[in-house]
């Protein structure tokens, strides 16, 4: 056996929570090396996913140090007979335990288990659609934000209406206008309690900063002649994740389903989604966002601009089609959207700050 995976009675507790159980979890002895896998026998089948063999994993995990990708990479091959899906690897990384809904350690483990069974890397588009946001800007907007400028469009003759009435009951919306800057969170007295960072949350979820060089800049495009527009699509100039443009609500990692109500702990993050988005009214879209890139539900066009406080405020659209509004919360630097904050400490219970709203500290250019 390798001597760096031995382990006495002290070194590991027989009687270890199950992965359920949401205790305080260890400091790792370095914090830029997640524990490793030793190479034991396991006590399920290699093709059963049991909770067994989840805890057994989790297990090794906490309690070695010092592992190698290669380590890593014949348990999990060890443990499952064919590639484990992204949520079984969540759920023996040990990202689910502890007294925060962010469990850094969890996601160094989280990691390292993709890097070990080849969980591919989400491919990033490798166009953004000019039909998206950034395509209905300007070339002088895009400038103004650093993007390049607009592909030559091709002249397409207009579309003949059905008939007159069709013509005649279109909405005639008023010029489009852009307004862009630092994405912000104040409180309820209005005051400023930071900024949201351009650097995602183990490249997933939003979190604050109080460094403005680090604060996320964003866009958003509406009709000149509306006070609050709404449905709104709002762009991500500057995030360190490539390919997800588009400012999200992300269904919380734990949540039984997809829908925010009283009395429930459920959760929403703020985070990236890609080009087209889900669109005015929809339920969301599985997938194609930063949070897993595969399997959590995200809401685009969600954001409601006031024009006279420069506020965006977010409503999440539940299963049933009703529009849930909810505040933003802080644990630690992670944000969270919550409509039952109470019930959100019942299950997470580190200290919360909140409530909180966004609003865009807007540039002096696209001020009105």
């Amino acid at each position: 056996m390798d001597p760096q995976c031995a382990a006495t009675s002290e070194d590991i507790n027989p009687q270890a929570p199950a992965m359920n159980h949401r205790t305080p979890r260890s400091p790792l002895s370095s914090p830029s090396v997640p524990p490793r896998f030793c190479q034991t026998s396991l006590e399920a089948s290699p093709s059963t996913h049991s909770p067994t063999v989840f805890t057994t994993l989790l297990t090794k995990m906490r309690f070695t140090t010092l592992f190698s990708i290669a380590t890593l990479f014949a348990s999990v091959h060890t443990t499952f007979a064919d590639t484990p899906t992204i949520e079984e690897l969540i759920e023996i990384s040990g990202v689910a335990t502890g007294p925060s809904e962010f469990n850094e350690e969890g996601y160094r483990n989280l990691a390292a288990l993709k890097a070990a069974a080849h969980i591919p890397t989400p491919t990033t588009p490798e166009t953004r659609s000019e039909d998206g946001v950034m395509g209905r800007m300007t070339n002088a907007e895009r400038l103004a934000n650093g993007l390049p400028l607009k592909s030559p469009a091709r002249r397409r003759r207009p579309r003949t209406p059905l008939n007159r009435l069709e013509a005649r009951v279109q909405a005639s919306p008023g010029p489009s206008q852009t307004n862009s800057g630092r994405l912000a969170l104040r409180d309820a007295s209005g005051q400023r309690v930071g900024y949201v960072m351009n650097t995602l949350l183990n490249n997933a979820q939003l979190g604050t900063t109080t460094d403005v060089s680090k604060a996320l800049r964003v866009s958003v495009t509406f009709d000149s002649l509306l006070s609050n527009p709404s449905q709104l699509q709002v762009t991500l100039l500057n995030s360190n994740v490539a390919g997800y443009p588009l400012l999200a609500l992300i269904q919380g990692r734990d949540n039984t389903n997809q829908d925010l109500s009283a009395g429930s702990f459920h959760y929403v993050y703020s985070g990236g989604a890609a080009e087209p988005g889900s669109g005015p009214g929809s339920t969301g879209i599985a997938g194609q966002n930063t949070y897993t890139a595969v399997s959590r539900i995200a809401q685009t066009d969600v954001w409601t601009f006031d024009r006279s406080t420069f506020g965006l405020t977010p409503a999440w659209i539940n299963s049933n089609g009703d529009a849930k509004t909810f505040s933003l919360y802080t644990q630690s630097t992670a944000i969270y959207g919550l409509v039952d904050p109470a019930a959100f400490s019942g299950r997470y219970p580190s200290p919360l700050s909140g409530p909180y709203t966004y609003y865009i500290e807007l540039d002096v250019a696209s001020a009105p």
